[in-house]
């Protein structure tokens, strides 16, 4: 278990397809409006996958949103955009 450091929310770290991790809400878990798909390993990882639209998640996942979506502070996770030319 760790929280994010901008605000005192509980998260959890998942693993995505590409092999990037992801904070999850921990108060997330199985919100019907979560997007992403969430599976506990038997070691205790998680792995997570985004879910289509309507999609619902397999057996042994549960629903979930990412802590980017909702963190008052999120902003300050994002790299600036370059402004565009012209």
């Amino acid at each position: 278990m760790a929280s994010c450091s901008l605000c005192p929310a509980e998260i959890d770290w998942a693993l995505l397809p590409s092999g990037k991790r992801l904070p999850i809400d921990r108060a997330s878990a199985d919100d019907p409006k979560g997007n992403l798909a969430v599976r506990r390993h038997a070691d205790g990882k998680l792995t997570v996958r985004y879910l289509k639209r309507s999609e619902e998640p397999d057996a042994g996942e549960h629903r979930a949103i990412s802590h980017f979506a909702t963190c008052p502070a999120a902003d300050s996770f994002r790299k600036p955009r370059l402004a565009a030319d012209g």
